[in-house]
């Protein structure tokens, strides 16, 4: 009973975060150009990792269980550094790996968590009158699918209490530096994480676990926010 109950509150939980996710990403679009293709393909991404949450927040328990701030030395292969879990990401794919972050060098992708989230490789143009048309949709639609990525992502972690790791936890894009923390919810240097290596405690969250979708979102955004 208690877990048909539990399963109905998430069931509830999903449809809030679907119908405010939906309302965010129309006004998102609405001024822009070819905003109807750019809404449509990430409506239909939205889905996809919706459909997919019960996985996602499964992961992530697992994820707490196996690498935490208690048995680091039973994992790390370097116990003399602070070691960062990281949820590695290509620039132009959204499938999510789990590896480790040894102050620099990355371990291979721990292959029985990974991916976190797949790609759901949903991708919709327009006809483009001009080159730079294209060049433009395209960046305009991989800000906004990163924008719902990161908030189903951060809102599966706060529900299953991934913060209970004790760790340093980040996304990071293939070549780049651009990391988006999910110990507060902030990017590169907005984050209080971005060159954290003390050892000497658990890491803490620096949130509140009831912030709403909306409040996840604008978070989420503070990268690209001009």
């Amino acid at each position: 009973m208690l877990s048909l109950l539990a399963s109905l509150n998430q069931n509830e939980s999903n449809h809030k975060m679907r119908e405010k996710l939906s309302e965010l990403l129309k006004v998102e679009t609405s001024n822009l150009k070819f905003g109807a293709y750019l809404l449509d393909n990430n409506l239909q991404r939205m889905d996809s990792y919706l459909n997919n949450f019960d996985s996602l927040q499964s992961k992530i328990i697992q994820l707490k269980e196996k690498y935490h701030y208690q048995n680091r030395n039973e994992w790390s292969e370097y116990p003399e550094d602070c070691p960062h879990l990281v949820l590695f990401k290509s620039m132009t794919e959204s499938t999510l790996s789990l590896c480790i972050d040894y102050e620099g060098g990355i371990s291979p992708t721990d292959q029985a968590l990974s991916p976190l989230i797949e790609d759901p490789m949903v991708y919709i143009e327009p006809e483009f009158a001009e080159e730079h048309e294209e060049y433009d949709y395209v960046d305009q639609n991989d800000e906004i699918h990163n924008k719902v990525l990161l908030t189903v992502l951060s809102t599966a972690w706060i529900t299953a209490k991934g913060h209970e790791c004790g760790l340093v936890v980040k996304t990071l894009e293939n070549n780049s530096t651009q990391s988006f923390f999910l110990n507060d919810l902030k990017w590169n240097d907005f984050s209080k994480f971005q060159h954290f290596y003390d050892k000497s405690k658990p890491v803490r969250n620096l949130y509140k676990d009831t912030l709403d979708t909306e409040e996840i979102y604008r978070l989420v955004c503070k990268r690209w926010d001009r």
